[in-house]
């Protein structure tokens, strides 16, 4: 096997990658700069004086792919790096990476720490900076798989002005070696070395890690092909080396012959020697191969790159000076394709030690090394030290040093060093030492190619001295100065004696062979003692015989039976002969006739009395019918004839005379001889000796021939008696029977079906109770019987037990006893086996062990039961002895019967594991055996492939399977008739080495048994009685049974009620119509079949009972029934409609023992399960069922008994757990023993419960819910696997039979986790239970990685979901555990929700057709653990599918993240595959529910399933929790009259906790993003027709209750109705913080919010923490930053340019209009001068004047007079009229204008434009009242837009232009259409708008339900119109100091809804998040303020140039426009 796995290593031996090595050339560079072109440069020191190679002088980052790498799980890489020039040791760096994996990284890289002296590498460029350099090694170790992996090198490469010169920091690079741990060849990806450790495959499948090619093809090289190579052949579809490459002749696996140019090595072909060997008679012989006693190494270092350097260096201690030694920081150097220990940089002074303990025996020590003296060594010495005393020291050598190896000027030189001295010691420690005391710089020494071995003295020595040994290894022992095993093997015994039959010949100091005469011997031709069991005699020579015996070539061969004495062995090969036998001339012994002796060598006759004599007259035994030798007279009841012959009397006689009939005593109970004849009142009887009538009976008894059965016949017929035995027999026979025999009274016999435990013996006397037994024609009962005791009968067959095993082989392994077991007795009846001896037999050799096997054998019989079993310790006897021994026994009759055991003690180290059922087996069940082969040797390995051949009469299989692997033996049904087999199983290991057993397989018939079956066990006189009977396993189709009856309460026979006999005819049912049987009666109808019987007890009463039928799923009447299995029955009443609502319903279960549990059920249907009412313990084979079913209409109840044949499932199993105390992370081995079960083999399945809770939840479901399966059935009971827990958990091992029966066995223990281990619990990815404890433990590790957790579950989920290796229910829990720490998409939980989906839909078919297909006794344990199965899977998917709905609802939806469209879409249709799937959940849930049962449940973190079948009485029980008052549901027809059947209906309420109807769109779509209520979901169907109910007749409806709401907030009941959701479907009621929802309607129902807490979220919003987020948001990458910052810019702008264009000059109000007044001054007047205005001519009384002084302050807003005419302004008229108009005007005007200042009073009026004037006199103005609508209306007409248009005035393009001035949003700023507020104050409230709604927008950036966004709105626009109010008071004020202050209120805003917007942002989870804000509302403005805009401008400027003119047109368009835009549209209409 070795050999093999080293011709495997050899294909995947790995080749060390290398480049630029010291010591080699390097012809091309190919490296490449960071932009992939090549980097060309090479670069030696000295202008390459010195030997590099280096890659060049590196500025820059480089790289460098290495292509083509073999399939590896790890890299190994050493190099070497040396910094030069000048590093400034400021914010510098260097990193080296491989594949993104960083293997060197430093920062801040000094000069001033360099240690590599500045000469080492010279460039002539830079010698002026004598700066030293610095030589680093790397090593470093890392996991990676990648076949091209690209090396890189990074740093900024700094450079500094030094001198006048810029000085970079470079770096050169050598000894670069990589080194890939290769994977297995037949993987193509791998988690490590071995096999088992594949990953992926390069074709065909993947199994339990392992590799396999397609058929066809062959693994080799990593890669699957279709013919192997030279040299390798195929075996089990792997490419493996014949022996070696280049072999010209292979033997056995080894190479005896290499082909041209190669040498041998160790069966393998080489080029050359290997350094480890030397070149001796044309081949290589390894160092270990030139000792006598053979050799080992115990050390072997640096000889190659291609090495465990780790492991190497490790086993190395370095003491040494840090200044002068290890400056490179590691131990060894690399030069010439070698790693050296020490070297260039490394070691000078110190020493190297390197330990060795616990050596074997030996007598020498040696040493193999190369050292390198390099660089400047003077007359320092090298020193080897051997338990510190020197054993090699050398000095310096300079005329050695002739080549310049290194790097200085001096030379170098290699020496080979070969030492051999003498060493005993089991320790050993080695010290390599210089005396240096030098830098490592200047010189230094290396060492390589070291070879250490010791050398044995003798291959089993323990302690050696000089050559010899003088203490053996045990179990070796000294003898002659050699160590010899003292076993079998070397034919010596443990005290190293020869063994039996053999001499120390005392010269090759051997055991050698007696001769063959001998038993022992002291030489080859004197015996001690003659051979055992040859009858030989006579010392020393033991060749003479024993009597009867003759000499036969070394052993007695027995005479002819009929030879005393002989010379041969036929019969006529006689010297003398036996004493009643003479010798003839023929030599042959005659027998002289039986009535003949012998007389001087002659035959003479015996007297006539004699049947054998030894004188004529005396006899030795009496003739025939005579007794009293030797007179033999006749016996008692014989007379001696007048022929002297004894004759028989008559059968009256007991003793006679002369004749027969001549009696001297009679015979029985006769009387009266010589005659003895009955009385004449007695039956007169010729053929019995005893008188019989009325009141005596003679008997007959005898038991049937296997014992089970007591027949007593009574000679004539008897009448019909209760067959209840105690009722017959007297106590003192009924004890005898056995417990509950049976008793079956026949015509002529009474059959007794004997009890467990008969005690019966022959003799026995039966006595029956006085009265019982009367004959038919007699009127008494028989109160006599004679001849009643029990006959001994010849024919009973002695008892018989079969084994399992009736050979038994033994293995040489000790601690793996074998047992064998019974699977069948015969003829014990029901009593138990009385065990008597062990007998030895034969044995082949004297063997002292026999008797301690015998012995405890015995001490066995003890412990035996009704299972009976016997233990063989392995290796008890000598070995390859074989012995008989033969098993005693008895049955309670004293019967004895014998098994013989044949036993063989093997050699071999190998044995069989084999499982089988330990009864017999039936023909029509599937047999299933496994077979585990096992070793106890080291030599073995357990991948080794076994050849397993099995055969049972003709059908052979053959299989491949390896060591500890279980291989199932399959035979399926009816393949093998009824007979007892030999199982024959043979193992070819290798070649030699094999094993076989053979084991007894008992195949048999089901024995027939007659079922019979009543409708009920109730019933009346008037109703007709049919009793079915079916004849159960037997080939004929219904068979007629015989009917019989008896009247228990007449105890006598059936009569009808007429008094007439009942005669049945036969038939397979019995039928008697009503009015037969007398009521108040109990009968027992028995039904026969041949040698079956069966009875069923009836009861009649004087009511009708209704009758009963029933079903039963699994069919009970023939089928086991296992502990766990759920029973349906389904009762139907016959004739009978009824409510079931109004039955009552009550069971009894009971046992054999009579341990009866009562039950109460609800309704027609019952399901129950043994587990409910009994322990495991408390199970026996058999038990009843009985049920009743109580209608009030009846007395009494129908009643019925249903038989239950039960499968005990394993019991006493013990579990012990090994490694308890261990670290956390090691594997447990846990491992369950002494499990008791008849049907094996036993499977094994392990669970995990991290809290006790979680276990009693699963038991009390009786499913595993809770639990995690670690692992699955399996056939082995030993469980390997890592644990994890925090806290007490528990461990449940399932133990299941090949029938199905589970029993649960729970252990508990304390388990801590450790933080920080998690990374160590998953070694083997390949192995489900590591990575179910690996995800498991995430739950309890504090700090890990993330990205490296996603990682390893993502490859771990996506390995078992393409493995087929698990069960369903295992990956679903991996996905369940690993859903948490790993990346979704709505794609994947769509994809997870879709397979989910589809298997239920799967497992819901497969339970409809369970229910459809009837199965056999055998098939339906299968499916009734496959339906357990699917419902574990069922519980599993529901807890994956929860996982999938809160990540479902939670992925893109942190808050404030935009949810787009397609992510609700996405998530809507996930949750639509959710509650389709969970319905399918209900309907998997109801199939396994009865009507009435209980309601079952089943309760996650998203959802709750309650599903019930009910019945309208419990339907509305189950729902009035939730009711204010009864409801009626149901027809109401049904309610009046509860006499019907009633409906029954499927109930269903699933409680989501989050509503999935949430993104449907159909919902309420502005449903609250951030809060999800729960939703209800019931459903009622009515089963009869399939009809949803959907309403509920109550005047309250069902309430529905939803706690704990916030109170603060208000809800709203929400309802679908059909495919829409209504408000108003539903009542909502608030109590405290619950809402209840009280409803008519069945159907959805959930709550939405009315509110929404704005104040909370802006009390969390306004705090420090905010602001603290503000200063750590990167707001340059946010887009709002920008829109805010343009807006702002723009706004500046606008207020500048505003202003500009609004004035001229500046006046103190900024913020009034300037059109505040109307400026057409003296249009007015002259329209007043014109006479238009008849009543403003007329001059106003003037009651008082007053005018403002010219000094009042002015604004640059409040007045321009630009238009007022020169006319006015030169004061050429004056007309107060105008002033009058003026002041109502401005009156009218600042009343009606928001943007208008009241700047005059009512009590004042405003200067007119002539007041300027210095000289204008104070005049007081009355104001006119009435103002001048009409004028003021002409005026807005003429002006109006439209007006303009249609006279002309403007053309279609300048109206268009201009309407687009006075309705744009945006130039509304620039064009002044609302002239009455100004540029400025229009564009601060644009301003403070635009930041208002981004603040609102950022704030509130997430989706809210409509009630919030009412509420908002509402909000938002009283606190606009406040705000804006109060800012355009303050603005507009006259007063300075409010002016101020309304623009310190604008500032304040603004800064405020910055806060906001920038705060919000920072709130925000990502850049992308307030990226998509920031387009959102870029899109939103865009189309707002461009598009939108836009197209209405010119759709309503077209409506209006079309429709201007119609009245019709200018309504509507007077609704659609702006009150302002239609007024300077069209005017005031």
């Amino acid at each position: 096997m070795l050999y093999v796995l080293l011709m495997l290593m050899k294909i995947s031996k790995s080749q060390p990658i290398t480049d630029f090595i010291e010591g080699t050339s390097v012809s091309n560079v190919e490296w490449q700069k960071q932009d992939s072109s090549q980097f060309n440069q090479k670069f030696s020191c000295n202008n390459g004086q010195l030997i590099g190679p280096f890659i060049g002088t590196i500025d820059k980052n480089i790289k460098k792919v290495f292509n083509n790498l073999q399939p590896h799980y790890s890299l190994q890489i050493t190099l070497d790096l040396l910094f030069m020039e000048y590093w400034s040791g400021s914010s510098n760096y260097i990193n080296i990476m491989i594949d993104q994996q960083t293997i060197y990284s430093d920062s801040s890289i000094s000069t001033s720490n360099f240690n590599t002296p500045n000469n080492y590498c010279k460039t002539n460029a830079f010698l002026i900076f004598l700066y030293n350099q610095q030589l680093i090694t790397l090593r470093q170790k890392i996991n990676h798989e990648n076949l091209n992996p690209t090396l890189e090198i990074r740093s900024g490469f700094q450079c500094t002005l030094l001198q006048l010169l810029q000085v970079c920091e470079k770096l050169l690079v050598k000894n670069v070696v990589i080194i890939p741990q290769l994977c297995h060849f037949t993987c193509l990806t791998c988690n490590g070395p071995l096999e088992d450790n594949c990953l992926t495959c390069p074709n065909g499948i993947i199994q339990d890690g392992k590799c396999n090619c397609q058929n066809g093809y062959s693994s080799y090289n990593y890669e699957c092909v279709q013919s192997c190579p030279q040299y390798y052949t195929s075996k089990n579809q792997k490419c493996l080396l014949n022996c070696s490459l280049n072999c010209q002749d292979c033997i056995q696996s080894k190479c005896n012959t290499c082909e041209d140019g190669f040498i041998l090595y160790q069966g393998s072909c080489v080029i050359k020697c290997p350094k480890n060997s030397s070149f001796q008679n044309n081949i290589c012989v390894d160092f270990s191969e030139q000792s006598t006693w053979g050799s080992e190494y115990i050390g072997k270092y640096f000889d190659s790159l291609d090495i465990d350097l780790t492991s190497q260096i490790n086993q190395f201690t370095f003491t040494f000076n840090p200044t002068l030694s290890k400056q490179t920081g590691q131990i060894f150097s690399t030069y010439n394709n070698l790693y050296l220990l020490g070297g260039f940089g490394v070691w000078s002074h110190g020493y190297y030690t390197i330990n060795y303990n616990g050596l074997p025996a030996h007598n020498q020590l040696r040493i193999y090394l190369t050292a390198w003296f390099i660089d400047n060594w003077t007359n320092e010495q090298f020193i080897i030290k051997l338990d510190n005393q020197i054993i090699y020291q050398v000095s310096y050598q300079s005329s050695k040093a002739i080549n310049n190896l290194f790097y200085y000027d001096s030379n170098d030189y290699i020496e080979e060093i070969q030492l051999s001295m003498i060493h005993t010691s089991n320790s050993a420690q080695l010290t390599f030492q210089t005396t240096l005391s030098i830098s490592a710089y200047e010189a230094s020494l290396a060492l390589s190619n070291i070879f250490i071995l010791i050398d044995y003295c003798d291959y089993h020595c323990e302690i050696c001295s000089s050559n010899q040994c003088i203490t053996c290894i045990n179990p070796y022992q000294l003898i002659h100065n050699k160590c010899v095993l003292c076993d079998s093997t070397n034919f010596r015994n443990n005290d190293c004696s020869c063994q039996i039959g053999f001499y120390d010949d005392n010269i090759n100091f051997l055991c050698q062979k007696c001769k063959q005469e001998c038993e022992t011997c002291i030489n080859s031709n004197s015996c001690t003692q003659c051979k055992l069991g040859t009858n030989l005699i006579l010392l020393p020579n033991c060749i003479n015989c024993i009597t009867g015996f003759y000499y036969n070539n070394g052993t007695c061969s027995k005479c002819n039976q009929s030879c005393q004495t002989c010379f041969g062995n036929d019969k006529s090969s006689c010297l003398s002969c036996l004493d009643n036998q003479i010798l003839n001339s023929n030599h042959e012994c005659q027998n002289c006739q039986d009535n003949q002796f012998i007389y001087n060598n002659t035959c003479q006759d015996c007297q006539y009395n004699c049947e054998t004599c030894n004188q004529a007259s005396i006899c030795i035994t009496c003739a025939q019918d005579r007794i009293y030798a030797p007179l033999c007279i006749c016996e008692q009841g014989y007379y001696e004839s007048n022929n002297k012959t004894c004759q028989l009397c008559n059968i009256q006689c007991s003793t006679c005379e002369f004749q027969g009939d001549n009696c001297l005593v009679c015979s029985g109970n006769r009387q009266n001889p010589p005659t003895c004849r009955c009385q004449e009142d007695s039956e007169q009887n010729n053929i019995s000796i005893w008188c019989t009538d009325c009141s005596v009976a003679n008997l007959h008894v005898k038991l049937s021939t296997n014992i089970k059965k007591l027949i007593i016949k009574f000679g004539k017929k008897i009448r019909k008696i209760n067959s209840d035995c105690s009722l017959i027999f007297h106590e003192s026979t009924l004890k005898y029977l056995g417990t509950k025999p049976i008793c079956f009274a026949q015509q002529l016999s009474i059959d007794v079906f004997l009890g467990q435990n008969a005690t019966i013996y022959f003799g026995q006397q039966i006595i029956f109770k006085v009265g019982v037994i009367q004959f038919q024609e007699c009127q008494n009962s028989v109160s006599q019987f004679f001849n009643n005791t029990l006959e001994s009968d010849i024919d009973i067959q002695a008892p018989l037990i079969i084994f399992t095993k009736n050979q038994v082989f033994l293995s040489a392994c000790i601690n793996n006893p074998d047992s064998i077991y019974q699977i069948q007795s015969y003829n014990f009846g029901s009593s138990p086996i009385t065990f008597v001896d062990w007998k030895l037999v034969r044995a082949t050799q004297k063997d002292p062990k026999i008797i301690n096997l015998l012995n405890n054998l015995k001490n066995q019989f003890k412990n035996q039961n009704q299972s009976v079993n016997f233990v063989f310790q392995n290796d008890i006897l000598e070995m390859q002895n074989e012995i008989l021994l033969e098993l005693k026994y008895l049955n309670f009759l004293g019967v004895q019967g014998n098994s013989l055991i044949k036993i063989k003690q093997l050699t071999n180290k190998l044995f069989l594991n084999v499982q089988l059922q330990r009864t017999y087996y039936f023909a029509s069940q599937l047999i299933e055996i496994s077979i585990q082969v096992n070793h106890c040797s080291e030599t073995f390995n357990n991948d080794l492939r076994l050849n397993i051949t099995t055969q049972i009469g003709t059908i052979k299989k053959q299989a491949e399977i390896t060591f500890q692997q279980y291989y199932i033996y399959q035979i399926e049904p009816y393949l093998l008739n009824a007979d007892l087999y030999q199982l024959k199983i043979g193992v070819d290991v290798q070649e030699n080495i094999n094993i076989e057993d053979n084991y007894q397989i008992l195949i048999v018939n089901e024995e027939p048994f007659i079922q019979i079956s009543a409708e009920s066990n109730f019933l009346s006189f008037s109703q007709k009685l049919v009793i079915h009977g079916q004849v159960m396993n037997i080939a004929q189709q219904n068979p007629v049974l015989k009917w019989d009856c008896f009247d228990m309460t007449k105890n006598s026979e059936c009569t009808a009620l007429n008094e007439t006999k009942l005669v049945f005819h036969d038939s397979s049912h019995l039928t008697l119509q009503p009015y037969t049987l007398t009521p108040f009666s109990v009968y027992v109808f028995s039904a026969s079949y041949k040698d079956l019987q069966q009875q069923v007890k009836i009861t009649i009463v004087e009511t009708d009972v209704p009758k009963i039928e029933f079903k039963s799923y699994p069919e009970v009447s023939d089928g086991y029934i296992n502990y766990y299995d759920q029973l349906l029955f389904k009762f139907k009443y016959l004739e009978i409609i009824y409510n079931p609502d109004q039955l009552l319903y009550t069971g009894i279960f009971s046992n054999s023992d009579l341990l009866i549990k009562h039950f109460k059920f609800n309704y027609l249907e019952l399901q129950i399960s043994l587990q409910n009412y009994f322990t495991v313990e408390q199970l026996t084979k058999h038990m009843t069922l009985k049920i009743n079913i109580h209608n009030p209409d009846y007395f009494l109840p129908s009643q019925l008994t249903i038989p239950l044949l039960i499968n005990i499932p394993p019991l006493q199993c013990i579990i012990n757990i090994d490694g308890v105390d261990s670290s956390k992370t090691t594997y447990f081995q846990i491992k369950i023993i002494n499990c008791k079960d008849d049907n094996l083999p036993l499977q094994y399945r392990l669970v995990l419960y991290l809290n006790s809770s979680d276990l009693n939840f699963d038991y009390s479901i009786n499913t595993i819910q809770k639990g995690i399966i670690l692992i699955d059935y399996q056939y082995n009971n030993l469980f390997k696997t890592k644990l994890t827990g925090n806290g007490n958990i528990k461990l449940m091992i399932q133990v299941k039979d090949t029938l199905n029966g589970i029993s649960n066995y729970t252990s508990s223990f304390y388990f801590a986790y450790e933080q920080g281990t998690q990374g160590l619990l998953l070694i083997n990815p390949t192995s489900i239970s590591e990575t179910l404890i690996y995800a498991t433990s995430l739950q309890y590790e504090k700090n890990f990685n993330s990205s490296e957790i996603k990682k390893v579950l993502q490859q771990q989920n996506t390995y078992f979901s393409n493995c087929q290796c698990i069960t369903q229910k295992q990956l679903l829990t991996l996905k369940t555990l690993s859903i948490n720490y790993i990346d979704w998409e709505f794609s994947n939980i769509n994809k997870e929700l879709y397979l989910s989906k589809e298997r239920l839909n799967k497992i819901n078919s497969l339970m409809v057709n369970q229910h459809l297909i009837e199965y056999d006794k055998f098939e339906h344990t299968v499916q009734e653990f496959q339906k357990v199965t699917l419902l574990e899977e069922t519980i599993e998917i529901t807890k994956y599918i929860n996982e999938l709905f809160k990540v479902n609802r939670f992925l893109k939806q942190q808050k404030r993240i935009l949810i787009s469209e397609l992510d609700s879409e996405s998530k809507n249709t996930n949750n639509q595959i959710i509650m389709d799937s969970v319905n399918l959940i209900t309907d998997i849930q109801l199939q396994n529910q009865i009507i009435n049962g209980n309601l079952q449940t089943i309760i996650t973190n998203s959802f709750n399933i309650s599903t019930q079948k009910t019945t309208q009485k419990i339907l509305e029980n189950l729902i009035r929790s939730s009711l204010n008052e009864s409801q009626v549901i149901g027809q109401e027809e049904q309610q009046n009259n509860l006499n019907f059947a009633s409906e029954t209906y499927s109930y269903k309420m699933i409680n989501y906790n989050q509503n999935p109807y949430k993104y449907d769109t159909y919902f309420m779509n502005t449903y609250n993003e951030e809060k999800d209520y729960p939703m209800y979901k019931p459903e009622i169907i009515q089963l009869s027709n399939s009809t949803l109910i959907q309403n509920i007749s109550s005047s309250s409806g069902i309430r529905y209750k939803f706690e704990n709401q916030e109170e603060n907030l208000f809800f709203e009941c929400v309802t679908k109705v059909e495919d829409s959701w209504s408000l108003n479907a539903c009542k909502n009621v608030k109590e405290g913080k619950n809402t209840i929802c009280q409803c008519h309607l069945i159907s959805s129902i959930t709550i939405i919010e009315a509110t929404h807490s704005i104040l909370v979220e802006a009390f969390d919003f306004f705090s420090l923490k905010t602001i603290y987020e503000i200063l750590q948001c990167q707001y340059y990458s946010i887009i709002f930053t920008y829109i805010v910052t343009i807006y702002t810019i723009i706004f500046l702008l606008f207020i500048f340019i505003g202003q500009k264009m609004d004035q001229n000059k500046k006046e103190d109000n900024l913020f009034n209009s300037s059109k505040v007044v109307p400026s057409d001054w003296d249009l007015v007047i002259e329209k007043v001068n014109g006479g238009e205005i008849e009543s403003e001519r007329k001059l106003p009384t003037i009651d008082k004047i007053i005018i403002k002084k010219e000094s009042l302050k002015k604004s640059i807003f409040s007045s321009n007079d630009s238009q007022i005419s020169q006319e006015d302004k030169q004061g050429k008229r004056f007309n107060f009229e105008f002033y009058n108009k003026m002041f109502n005007s401005r009156k009218n005007i600042g009343t009606n204008n928001p943007c208008s200042q009241r700047a005059i009073d009512q009590t004042e009026v405003e200067v007119s434009p002539k007041s300027k004037m210095s000289n204008s006199p104070n005049i007081n103005i009355v104001s006119s009242e009435i103002p001048s609508a009409f004028r003021k209306q002409q005026m807005i007409e003429e002006e109006s837009l439209y007006k303009k248009y249609s006279t002309q005035k403007i053309t279609l393009c300048r109206a268009l232009i201009q309407y687009i001035e006075i309705n744009h949003k945006a130039l509304s700023l620039y064009y002044l259409y609302d002239k009455d507020c100004s540029r400025v104050y229009r564009t601060i409230m644009l301003y403070v708008s635009l930041l208002g709604e981004i603040s609102i927008l950022t704030f509130f950036g997430k989706i809210i339900n409509l009630n919030t966004i009412i509420a908002l709105s509402i909000l938002q626009a009283l606190f606009g119109i406040i705000y804006r109010q109060l800012l355009s008071i303050l603005l507009k004020s006259q007063k300075v100091c409010f002016n101020y202050l309304g623009f310190n209120l604008a500032i304040l805003s603004v800064l405020l809804f910055l806060f906001i917007i920038f705060g919000s942002v920072a709130k925000y989870q990502s850049v992308l998040e307030a990226t998509l804000w920031g387009v959102a509302y870029i899109s939103s403005f865009i189309l707002d303020y461009f598009l939108y805009t836009n197209i209405q401008i010119l759709l309503f400027f077209a409506i209006i140039v079309k429709f201007g003119n119609s009245e019709t047109a200018k309504k509507y368009l007077k609704l659609c426009l702006n009150d302002k835009v239609f007024t300077q549209t069209f005017g005031n209409e």
